[in-house]
């Protein structure tokens, strides 16, 4: 039995962190099309721009800025995200133009990258390294119920008070919260990477951590798949006569993250990462079958389900090997190359799955993503898992 202590106040604190900025991250990212076409009098295409740039500031702000979080030091890099993430909340409240909101935006992607990127390099210094899998597994556990409670908050808000304004409100006070975290939680300075060359210090390493590539790349993968879910699903449930059904998608995709990610986690740090990655991706593939089939509300409940789990948890395996084999004054750049690749996905994804949906229909198109499963497996592979060795199953 491991009795290395795991639960500590740093530790909770970091994990309350997290849920408020991953709930302000999942509110905007479901709300902002909607609220900017309703404010503008927008097309959804144009609209969609408050998302778009959100994401790209976000994705240039963790190749740029990867580096510069270790610099800063840890909670001198969640101090500025704070503020910077709590001021554009505030911002929405006044009147601005189209691209004066794009303007907010774009600097509001930076916030939250900066804040994502330094509270998960913080916990990681606070999770022993033989319980690496529970500890990633518990503090990601408040991102999966973000992603399940977030949209369901914003849709009850706007409808009991029938307006935008209510839910600004809401996000600004949540937003506010981590205050508290930062008013009490102690990070220690992380020890100064000895012996590295002015050359690796310069062009791409110094915005990327080289190591964790392969993983990252896998992700990458299987975020792409993802993307065409959070793009399509519910155009291709209207489709089917599911409009109602469709809203507890995510809800179950979320609770399959919530409830597995600690459970997994233990065995990550018993068994190896080998032991459960490989089922991951087999979820994935059987999640993308059972949609390209769906008929009913059962058949698309539990396609959510091998979704969850072939998502979420292949994100906390790879973050877990992540914060396991990153030295520590190099966790900063590291979670910043950890989430680029998330972003890249789910950027990319609907881009180029919507040159072929058009042509292929929902049906054949998530029929032919089912083989990113494969794929993300035999990468896994080459890359990673045979160096583990064989684990126990």
């Amino acid at each position: 039995m491991n009795n290395e202590k795991l639960w500590n106040l740093n530790y909770i604190l970091l994990m309350a962190y997290n849920l408020c900025h991953s709930l302000g991250f999942y509110i905007t990212m479901v709300v902002f099309t909607g609220y900017s076409a309703a404010t503008y009098g927008l097309s959804p295409s144009v609209a969609s721009l408050s998302v778009t740039i959100y994401v790209l500031a976000a994705i240039a702000a963790r190749l740029l800025l990867g580096k510069q979080l270790d610099r800063w030091g840890l909670k001198l890099s969640m101090t500025i995200g704070f503020v910077g993430n709590l001021a554009c909340f505030l911002l929405f409240f006044l009147p601005m133009s189209f691209p004066a909101l794009l303007v907010v935006r774009a600097a509001h992607g930076v916030a939250m990258a900066i804040q994502s990127g330094s509270v998960s390099a913080a916990v990681i210094l606070f999770i022993p390294r033989s319980r690496s899998g529970e500890g990633v597994g518990y503090f990601s556990m408040m991102t999966a119920l973000a992603t399940g409670i977030g949209p369901l908050i914003s849709i009850n808000i706007i409808n009991a008070f029938g307006g935008y304004t209510p839910l600004f409100v809401f996000l600004a006070a949540i937003s506010a919260l981590p205050a508290i975290t930062l008013i009490f939680v102690k990070i220690p300075a992380t020890p100064k990477t000895e012996g590295v060359s002015a050359k690796t210090e310069r062009g791409i390493a110094s915005m990327i951590q080289l190591s964790i590539l392969p993983i990252t790349f896998v992700l990458f993968l299987v975020f792409f798949a993802y993307s065409s879910v959070v793009t399509y699903v519910v155009s291709y449930a209207g489709e089917l006569g599911l409009e109602s059904e469709v809203s507890f998608f995510f809800l179950v995709y979320s609770a399959v993250g919530f409830i597995f990610r600690p459970i997994v986690g233990k065995r990550v740090d018993r068994k190896g990462e080998n032991s459960v990655v490989y089922v991951c991706f087999a979820a994935l593939t059987v999640a993308f079958v059972l949609l390209a089939f769906v008929s009913n509300a059962s058949m698309l409940i539990i396609a959510a389900a091998f979704t969850g789990f072939g998502v979420s948890i292949t994100q906390s395996i790879m973050q877990t090997i992540m914060a396991r084999d990153t030295p520590k004054p190099e966790l900063g750049r590291a979670n910043s190359t950890f989430f680029t690749s998330m972003d890249l996905g789910l950027g990319v994804g609907p881009v180029l799955v919507g040159l072929f949906m058009p042509v292929l229909g929902f049906q054949w198109s998530y029929l032919a993503l089912a083989v990113i499963g494969p794929i993300a497996a035999l990468c896994y592979h080459l890359f990673h898992g045979r160096k583990q060795g064989k684990e126990a199953l």
